[in-house]
């Protein structure tokens, strides 16, 4: 179909080994990255004509989704007759769906500030979603992995020869730069006339030093920086990374454990405790091994799973509205094929 301007919900757009796929199956994917492109999609017809882009897209994925999905069953079911093969089904799906109701409908419920089950739902349609579109993709999807996770080792032997020759084939990731751990307090120009936050800092600076309190605290009460909810604490940040250079010097050198003083920027006055530094320095092969052996074990694993879709795929007849998209496939139709 040349122009997939208009794909109505309802258009069949594929059939996998029996199964159909309409167009509106692919909303859970679509509508999320439509709505977050609201504001570059000025009239209807752009954005009909993006979502048919993205619903051809997205349908190669799902196709294999689809393939793998059907693949359990057959798998399961192994020679025994058809009729097995609906039991398998009886005795699987509802599990699985029961694992959506129990995980991911909590989850949607906060995430789309719902009050019930009917009330998400309503939400949802607002939105061009469906909660059974949803909740049969959650299955389709958790037994498309059950079955990679059947056919697909999940270690694999790696070489010595291996894990050197990636590890100099990628000297600069080995390149590690200087780090630094700590609190910080922050009172902010755009909150305070200068003057008031210099001598607002010395103060919370007084009872650290002489009133006893702890630095944590202080932050969590006083600080307006980005992290006073946790204690004014900055996780490991490497050198060179933080915007105030001013900031940046004191917390690369000044001494580990100690409080600082007043220290002034273009952003404000702070206070900072450094708890922990790394200098800069290269890590060895013997300490890269381990990342290097998981590294090379995903892409192992990866290029698996990859291989094992492809091999189901190549099983599984296929009719779509879009069948260049997947061409190198054989058993793959147009899809007017199969509405004869």
């Amino acid at each position: 179909m040349a122009q997939a301007e208009l794909l109505p919900s309802g258009k069949l757009i594929a059939v996998v080994g029996g199964e159909h796929i309409l167009a509106g199956d692919m909303s859970v994917f679509v509508e999320p990255i439509i709505m977050d492109n609201k504001d570059r999609l000025p009239t209807p017809a752009d954005e009909a004509k993006v979502r048919a882009q993205l619903t051809r897209q997205i349908l190669t994925q799902y196709i294999a989704i689809k393939a793998m999905y059907l693949e359990f069953f057959r798998d399961a079911a192994g020679v025994k007759p058809p009729a097995e093969l609906e039991k398998v089904r009886e005795s699987v799906i509802p599990k699985a769906s029961q694992a959506f109701f129990s995980s991911r409908v909590p989850q949607m419920i906060e995430q789309y500030d719902a009050t019930s089950i009917a009330d998400l739902e309503r939400k949802l349609t607002s939105k061009g979603l469906s909660l059974n579109v949803m909740r049969r993709q959650f299955i389709e999807t958790a037994l498309s992995m059950e079955y990679e996770r059947k056919y697909t080792p999940q270690r694999f032997e790696i070489e010595r020869a291996e894990l050197l020759e990636y590890y100099r084939a990628h000297r600069s990731d080995w390149n590690i730069p200087a780090g630094a751990k700590w609190r910080q307090i922050s009172l902010l120009f755009s909150n305070h006339a200068p003057e008031t936050a210099r001598t607002q800092a010395k103060n919370l600076l007084e009872q650290m030093r002489l009133g006893g309190k702890q630095f944590a605290a202080v932050a969590t009460q006083s600080s307006e920086g980005l992290t006073a909810e946790e204690g004014g604490l900055f996780e490991w940040t490497t050198l060179g990374s933080l915007r105030s250079k001013t900031l940046e010097q004191a917390i690369f050198t000044y001494p580990l454990n100690r409080l600082s003083g007043v220290i002034e920027d273009e952003t404000g006055c702070h206070i900072i405790e450094v708890l922990d530094r790394k200098d800069a320095h290269i890590k060895d092969f013997a300490t890269a091994q381990p990342e290097i052996r998981e590294i090379l074990e995903n892409e192992k694993r990866a290029k698996k799973r990859e291989e094992l879709r492809k091999q189901v795929l190549a099983r599984t007849t296929v009719w779509t509205l879009w069948p260049e998209d997947l061409a190198d496939l054989p058993n793959v139709r147009p899809l007017e094929e199969a509405l004869r």
